[in-house]
């Protein structure tokens, strides 16, 4: 997976639109023909199919954008008006913004996760390993666990630490990976589990997707995962 958000990647695709700095009003406008209302349906399809999923996703990761510039920007673009930060210029501006916001949220992210781990490694039936991983066996199974060089059979919810799902097996679904294609936490639990178990897992972000995180997991995020090992198959 990308390495960096997909709502960053897109936001790379507005330009110029997000990297202006002072604030704009706008008036309202009436629709007095037919060319007006389709014009205004132009602009209904491009904010509902492009712009919103974009605001709403950095909303989500606690960024807020000053809509008023936003779309004064992208009147100035429109009437081919002089711009304050042209389009490379603005490139810029959204690299460095990016570096900024992700050092913010990896620091985040670490003093929780930090706090998190000391916490919940002293609650009862929590077991911490050497290297930080922590676990509750739900279900202790029966048989040898996988190797290094077996396949697994799974069903699995991934959680960030505030509940967010960001992936799981369907109901009643399973999946099939290679236990040493999987990020480091995985390939160790999963080396510890005998076919049937159930385990709560609680992966620091070394264990997981590090300090840069992937797409739908911020940098140096501490995840939890519910896994089931199914079935083990050798290769």
């Amino acid at each position: 997976m990308q390495r960096c958000s997909t709502m960053i990647v897109r936001l790379f695709a507005l330009g110029i639109l997000l990297s202006l700095t002072s604030s704009v009003g706008f008036a309202q406008v009436n629709l007095e023909n037919l060319n007006d209302s389709a014009s205004y349906a132009v602009g209904v399809n491009f904010a509902l199919a492009q712009l919103k999923p974009n605001l709403d996703q950095a909303k989500a990761q606690g960024i807020e954008f000053n809509v008023e510039v936003l779309i004064q920007a992208m009147r100035d673009v429109i009437a081919e008006d002089g711009l304050l930060i042209n389009e490379t210029a603005g490139q810029q501006v959204l690299v460095r913004w990016q570096q900024a916001h992700m050092v913010e949220m990896l620091q985040k992210n670490n003093k929780e996760a930090a706090k998190f781990f000391v916490e919940n490694g002293s609650k009862p039936g929590v077991k911490v390993a050497a290297n930080g991983m922590q676990y509750m066996v739900i279900t202790e199974g029966s048989g040898t666990p996988p190797a290094a060089t077996d396949s697994v059979v799974v069903k699995y919810r991934g959680t960030l630490l505030d509940g967010t799902v960001f992936d799981q097996t369907a109901e009643g679904e399973t999946r099939t990976f290679y236990v040493s294609g999987l990020i480091q936490g995985w390939t160790q639990a999963l080396q510890m589990m005998k076919p049937g178990a159930k385990w709560k897992v609680f992966l620091p972000s070394n264990l997981a997707y590090g300090q840069q995180g992937t797409q739908g997991i911020p940098p140096g995020a501490a995840l939890v995962f519910d896994m089931e090992l199914v079935a083990v198959k050798k290769p």
